[in-house]
């Protein structure tokens, strides 16, 4: 499960010397922070709304989700709300399936969550910022879920009754563009990719570069994979293009033994 040990990573991120450098930066220009002297202090007043009081921990929220979206390279406002948030998107999370059922759920629940976050109209909007965060996850949590389930059962009705391989190559074709971008391509395409053996990972990055034709800093975006730090982010970069050239390897492996003459299931 992609939650398991979440929480603690982000804790220790958010520890780290040059997050608690930056907040003390901002601090010192920003008035909501000045009754918090430490990351330790937002942390603890996020926690204990019964400590702090329902109206200083929703003014604090407040300046986090709009520091969020103003300065989306530092990630310490990002980290502070998902750590904050974690356990409400736990509780959204059980209500779908269980644990053992996960598939892209938790994926599905973490997009939905930063994009409700960094989106979210917090000067427009009146009342908790913490409701309201929370119900517009999970509408688009339970939006993106019956997509999918949608996709899914199109894409098995367009691959029993349709499509069947007669050359190994033409898997190949498919996923890595060189293919009418029809809908029904496009979707055969994605049956490809989610039917070979290859990690949730890596069906994603082919999905949404060789499919969707994503560039690799657009999938870093999409993905939240973006820092801010150029060398880092130049990293990240050159490690999924070595990946993404590896589970091309294996697929167009895959592909000429498993699915000859064989229908895609």
């Amino acid at each position: 499960m992609y939650f398991d040990g979440l929480r603690e990573r982000l804790r220790a991120e958010i520890g780290q010397t040059d997050m608690h450098r930056l907040f003390a930066s901002v601090r010192r220009r920003h008035p909501v922070f000045k009754n918090y002297r430490s990351i330790d202090a937002v942390l603890f007043a996020l926690e204990n709304r019964a400590a702090v009081g329902y109206r200083a921990q929703d003014e604090l929220l407040r300046a986090l989700v709009l520091l969020t979206q103003r300065r989306p390279a530092q990630r310490i406002w990002q980290l502070l709300l998902s750590y904050a948030f974690f356990p409400a998107l736990l509780l959204v999370r059980a209500s779908t399936v269980s644990r053992e059922e996960s598939g892209d759920l938790d994926g599905f629940l973490w997009s939905s969550f930063f994009e409700i976050l960094h989106t979210y109209p917090v000067k427009r909007r009146s009342g908790s910022v913490a409701q309201g965060l929370i119900m517009d996850t999970k509408k688009h949590y339970f939006r993106t879920l019956a997509q999918a389930h949608d996709a899914e059962e199109q894409r098995r009705r367009l691959v029993r009754d349709t499509y069947r391989f007669r050359d190994p190559h033409v898997g190949v074709y498919l996923v890595m563009g060189m293919f009418p971008r029809t809908p029904n391509a496009l979707a055969y395409a994605h049956a490809v990719v989610r039917a070979a053996p290859l990690t949730p990972l890596d069906q994603d990055l082919l999905a949404l570069t060789d499919i969707e034709g994503y560039s690799m800093k657009e999938y870093m975006d999409v993905r939240h994979l973006t820092t801010g730090d150029e060398n880092r982010d130049r990293r990240e970069r050159n490690r999924l293009w070595r990946r993404r050239l590896r589970a091309r390897m294996q697929l167009q492996e895959f592909l000429k033994t498993r699915f000859i003459y064989c229908p895609v299931l």
